[in-house]
C-alpha cells in the first residue's frame, strides 16, 4: 500500500550485520527532527549557571573588594585621628607654658607604636603653637599619612590629614 509520502527505501544493516531495507522517513519528518534539535538546543540550560555566575559574580566580587577597600580607608583615617589625638594631649602637657614646642623622638614612638595599623615611617606629624599678643596661644597639631587604594575604583593615592587644635 502506498503511503502519502513517496516511499525510498535505504539500505541497512541489522543487529546481526545483515543487510536490510529500511524505509527513509518523510521529509516532513526530518524537517521535524532537525526543529527538535534546534528545540532540544534551546531548552538545554547545561552552563546557564556558569554564565549567570560570571554576570553576577563579577559585580559582587567588585562590590565586596570595594567594601573591603573603604573600609580600610576609614581604619586608617580613624587611627590617623586618634594617633594626631594622642600627639596633641601630649604636646599640651609638655608645652604648657613653653614658647615653642617639640616632642621627643620617644614621645612621637609611644604615640605611633599606639596604633598598630599605620606605618611609623610614613606617618608624619608637625606642631605649631603661636602666641598672640592678648596672651591667647594657639597649638595647631597635625598628622598626615598616605593612603593606596587596591582597587582603581577610586583615585589610586589619597593624602590623608587630620588636625587638632587647642587655644588656651
Amino acid at each position: 500500500m502506498p503511503s502519502v509520502f513517496t516511499d525510498t527505501y535505504r539500505r541497512g544493516k541489522n543487529r546481526g550485520g545483515a543487510a536490510t531495507w529500511r524505509r527513509s522517513p518523510p521529509a516532513g519528518r526530518v524537517l521535524f527532527r532537525r526543529a527538535s534539535r534546534r528545540y532540544r538546543f534551546q531548552q538545554d540550560q547545561s552552563g546557564a549557571t556558569a554564565l549567570e555566575f560570571g554576570l553576577v559574580g563579577a559585580i559582587f566580587f567588585l562590590i565586596s573588594f570595594s567594601t573591603l577597600d573603604l573600609g580600610r580607608y576609614f581604619l586608617t583615617l580613624t587611627e590617623l585621628r586618634v594617633v594626631t589625638n594622642a600627639a596633641a594631649r601630649a604636646a599640651l602637657v609638655d608645652c604648657y607654658k613653653a614658647s615653642s614646642c617639640q616632642l621627643s623622638s620617644t614621645q612621637i614612638q609611644a604615640i605611633e607604636a599606639s596604633e598598630p595599623f599605620l606605618n611609623a615611617d610614613s606617618l608624619n606629624l608637625t606642631i605649631n603653637q603661636t602666641m598672640a599678643a592678648t596672651g591667647v596661644t594657639t597649638m595647631n597639631v597635625t598628622g598626615a599619612y598616605p593612603f593606596t587604594f587596591l582597587l582603581p575604583v577610586w583615585q589610586s593615592y589619597v593624602g590623608i590629614k587630620a588636625s587638632v587644635v587647642f587655644q588656651y
